[in-house]
């Protein structure tokens, strides 16, 4: 501790020494020639505002109180009023840039006609200014604290005392705002007292000097009774503060004062006109640390015991066996919580004045949104928890709970807003929030618990599941935290979406078109085309289309040349094809739209020529017709699988047809050639394995029962054209025939028994679902969805594929490309909200929507 010399200036001296010899030290102003602390106003406040010529906004007044750097908190007797009046602007509700009221500009005027003043304060740093420290020296340390309903302050000084000398001075102080919710003036006091332990604690650890004597002066009763008596018999809030402050001080250490007396009066009943001179009794402490001790007037305090904060030794406890709200009713966390903070609100302005000055309008604030959570985690807990928060409750020595109880292990306590905590072990932590040192415990069964933890889960936009259960641990403690979070999920209605796929029935049996052996080829086939294929007709190109047409019992395939896409080349490639290979008895294909034209021209066609062979009398030829009439059968849209017998070949086409092609484009008699070439190869391929038996005959190919051998070379014969001959040919062809249909049954038709694909049993698709139509084309979040209207069976009584109305129309799509959501069903519905439910889907929305 320093020592300064009294010297003696005039005010203009003063002046000039500081401009010279002030420096910051530490944010603080020090006047190195005088050795004095001073303070300065920030040159960057506008003058209009300083000088009180304008009305400041909420922000500027914030600004103007933090621009006045007081650590030490020398002048907080003065900078509480600021405090107080900015306290009253933050309750009027305004922006950060609105201008104050009207009501509120006159003490804001009050004050800024003190401002000025600051700057002529002038503190020694020194705590003595006459004589050294000597081990005859006593020294004592007395702090004063007061409160009232504005805030409440603690001021601490240092006496010492040596002879019949004595000097005091101003150490520290701590000023507070009273709280925006209502609280008594004895808990006031008290809290005024324990901040006062806590700076006389801190400054006694940082003074180099050792105080001999400590004093504690307060003018409340209340506070001085609750310190001298058992304070177990009080309230928690009283109990735990008063052990607070016998940690550190003893009973002894604390006496009576009235507020004439109690220097931090000055703090916490500002009169408007402060005594900021060096000599006040703010900086040097009141007249009577400035005598002698023995001449101290006496302490009027007598013991006593006061009625204040008393436990109650009885209690009632209640449940009510239904709250005001139904949460139930509800599905969302946040409509749920606004619907609270609504209610709340609309309570509020019921109670409010007549004038309606104090009513509550527009958008909801985060303060009436968090009194509705603070309800909603009570309401929950009071469902779940009641007996252990009754036995928490109890203003009783020992709160135990039976070890009967769900959270017995979690040492659970009620914070200040009655709101059930875990007692964490992580206290000592400085970055851990107060949520994640003591959580907020939650029912694992209560409809609250479920919309929170699903709240969360739309949060994190359905995904990051580990990261979502984290971040409920941090602020809640719920029990099987991941098994609710899964049962959640799997409730969830837009996950079952995104994860809903197509579930085909089991693989079909084979048509009878690829089983019918000892018939002439190509009297079942598939057609489909392939292209476009660019061909060069002199000086300019033009289009080309493949016409695939493939045996289904024989696998053999025939290619025509198509000009266009249109129905008329359709018909002429078909007739092209009939011409060579017969008319086919029944024509497999998708259901391209010059497939359909074709169809109802053919079948147009042979109705005229019926009804003119019918005029002419020729039912002979008539009953021909008839009988070797075509049936064309479509398959259903967006099946490609189903013609999958097709659908292979053309690849086995494209890729012969790129291995041959030249380097430029071909002739419309080239494509021809190749086409012819390439129908020749894949007619080659084998559709056998070698035979065990005898390994030198040939394996069975298409061609066998085109040409009779795999590359179509007749055996050598004599040039004899008898008719004995010609007989005797014929047979050998027929016997021939005939035993390579037995061959294609023995080595054949045994591959074609297995399923390579869907072998399980699935539950069908049934009129009513709600499906998602699979599009490869487009993403998932855009596949069409709709319901089912009717469905198509099979001959086996499997769904195949079905007819949904989406909100473009009715679409036919197999059962690969129908995704069924698992949506939400009466019975479900009601069995887990206890309240009647329903689902109702509606198609022109494309969603299923839960009405409750």
């Amino acid at each position: 501790m320093g020592v300064m010399k009294e010297e003696k200036t005039d005010g203009k001296c003063m002046n000039i020494a500081m401009e010279l010899g002030t420096e910051k030290v530490l944010g603080m102003w020090w006047c190195t020639c005088t050795d004095t602390f001073t303070y300065k106003l920030s040159p960057k406040h506008e003058r209009e505002l300083i000088e009180g010529r304008r009305k400041p906004t909420k922000r500027e007044v914030l600004r103007t109180l933090m621009a006045v750097f007081d650590p030490l908190g020398l002048i907080s007797n003065f900078l509480i009023y600021l405090k107080v009046l900015f306290q009253e602007i933050w309750r009027c509700g305004i922006g950060w840039d609105d201008e104050i009221p009207e009501g509120l500009r006159v003490k804001w005027e009050k004050w800024l006609d003190i401002l000025p003043k600051v700057q002529d304060i002038s503190i020694p740093r020194c705590y003595r200014s006459r004589t050294k420290l000597s081990s005859e020296t006593d020294i004592q340390l007395h702090t004063f604290v007061d409160a009232s309903l504005s805030g409440y302050a603690a001021v601490v000084y240092l006496r010492f005392e040596q002879g019949s000398t004595v000097e005091c001075n101003i150490v520290g102080a701590k000023t507070r705002v009273a709280p925006l919710k209502f609280v008594s003036v004895p808990r006031l006091e008290l809290q005024a007292a324990v901040i006062g332990v806590r700076l006389a604690d801190r400054i006694t650890k940082s003074l180099s000097v050792k105080a001999h004597q400590r004093f504690f002066w307060s003018d409340s009763r209340d506070v001085l009774c609750w310190i001298r008596s058992d304070h177990r018999r009080y309230s928690q809030f009283v109990a735990f503060r008063i052990s607070e402050i016998l940690e550190t001080t003893h009973v002894v250490d604390w006496g009576y004062k009235q507020s004439r007396e109690n220097v931090a009066d000055d703090a916490t009943k500002w009169q408007g006109d402060p005594d900021l001179t060096k000599n006040s009794r703010w900086f040097k402490g009141p007249e009577f640390l400035w005598q002698c001790q023995d001449t101290w007037p006496p302490n009027p305090y007598r013991d006593g015991e006061t009625n204040e904060e008393l436990k109650a030794h009885q209690f009632y406890h209640q449940v009510e066996p239904a709250p005001v709200m139904n949460v139930l009713g509800f599905s969302s966390w946040q409509r749920l919580l606004r619907v609270t903070a609504t209610i709340y609100r609309a309570a509020h302005n019921f109670k409010s004045h007549p004038n309606g000055t104090e009513r509550m309008t527009g958008p909801l604030s985060d303060k009436e949104l968090q009194q509705a959570t603070i309800y909603l985690y009570s309401l929950a807990q009071a469902d779940s928890f009641s007996d252990e928060i009754a036995v928490l409750s109890m203003e009783t020595d020992t709160k135990m709970l039976p070890k009967s109880s769900s959270i017995y292990t979690l040492n659970p306590f009620l914070d200040e807003r009655k709101i059930l905590r875990m007692h964490g072990r992580i206290s000592a932590s400085e970055y851990a929030s107060m949520d994640a040192k003591n959580p907020i415990i939650l029912p694992k069964d209560h409809h609250v618990t479920w919309l929170i933890v699903r709240n969360h889960h739309e949060r994190y936009h359905h995904q990051n599941h580990v990261t979502v259960v984290n971040e409920l641990r941090q602020t809640f403690r719920i029990p099987k935290i991941r098994q609710l979070f899964q049962r959640v999920k799997t409730s969830c209605q837009r996950c079952k979406n995104e994860k809903a796929i197509p579930r085909p029935p089991p693989m079909g049996d084979l048509p009878e078109a690829r089983l019918a052996a000892f018939t002439r080829p190509f009297s079942f086939i598939g057609i489909d085309y392939f292209g476009p294929l660019v061909v060069v007709i002199g000086r300019r190109t033009e289009k080309r289309w493949g016409v695939l047409i493939t045996c289904l019992t024989t696998r053999a395939v025939h290619i025509e040349i198509a000009h266009s896409l249109n129905a008329s080349s359709c018909i002429m490639a078909l007739r092209n094809f009939m011409a060579r290979r017969d008319v086919p008895r029944k024509i497999y294909s998708d259901r391209g739209t010059n497939f359909t034209a074709a169809s109802k021209e053919i079948i147009a066609a042979n109705k005229e020529l019926k009804e003119a062979l019918k005029k002419m009398d020729q039912e002979e030829v008539m009953q021909n017709i008839i009988s070797t009439e075509t049936e064309w059968t479509f398959l259903p849209p967006a099946s490609p699988h189903m013609g999958g017998a097709w659908e292979r070949l053309i690849q086995s086409v494209k890729k012969n047809l790129a291995a041959m092609k030249p380097g430029r484009n071909p002739t419309d008699e080239t494509l021809r050639n190749t086409l012819t070439e390439i129908e020749n190869i894949i007619n080659s391929r084998p559709r056998t394995h070698v035979p065990v038996e005898d390994p030198d005959a040939p394996v069975l190919t298409p061609n066998h029962f085109l040409l009779g051998s795999s590359s179509g070379l007749k055996p050598a014969t004599a040039w004899d054209d008898s008719a004995l001959v010609l007989r005797r040919s014929w047979c050998a062809s027929q016997v021939e025939a005939n035993i390579f249909w037995r061959r294609w049954m023995r080595d054949y038709l045994p591959d074609l028994t297995k399923r390579t694909r869907w072998y399980n049993e699935v539950k069908p698709i049934q009129v009513g679902d709600v499906v998602v139509v699979v599009d490869p084309g487009l993403p998932r979040n855009c596949w069409p969805m709709g319901r089912i209207i009717s469905v198509n069976r099979s001959k086996d009584d499997q769904v195949r594929s079905a007819a949904v109305q989406t909100l473009a129309g009715i679409y036919e799509r197999p059962a690969t490309k129908l995704a069924v959501m698992e949506v939400r069903r009466d019975e479900e519905v009601s069995h887990r909200l206890g309240v009647p439910g329903g689902e109702c889907y509606d198609p022109s929305v494309g969603a299923t929507h839960l009405t409750i």
